[in-house]
């Protein structure tokens, strides 16, 4: 998406360049049609997360109407010992969001 919004404030000043750019662009999104994050419905709920270290896997995604944009997915670094703290590691990903 990033290549695409670059490419399109070229839209009225475009050289052979830009072109072969957009060109290798729309071949790229072409063979990648089927790639994507797919959510299923599972039938038994496990938490991520590993019971040696007790460190839990958080992740978020933003999308736009259909679409996934940005997603993240990493083990968290510090163990939270309240439910304070867990709310305060949650404020990082609404921060992301800004």
């Amino acid at each position: 998406m990033y290549i695409v919004g670059l490419l399109s404030k070229f839209m009225y000043c475009c050289n052979i360049s830009h072109f072969k750019a957009t060109t290798m662009v729309l071949k790229y999104i072409k063979g990648t049609v089927n790639f994507g994050v797919w959510f299923m419905k599972a039938d038994i709920l496990k938490l991520a997360g590993l019971v040696d270290d007790m460190r839990s896997t958080s992740g978020y995604l933003f999308s736009l109407h259909s679409s996934v944009f940005f997603w993240s997915s990493k083990k968290q670094q510090t163990i939270a010992q309240s439910i304070v703290e867990a709310e305060y590691m949650a404020v990082e990903v609404i921060n992301q969001a800004i």
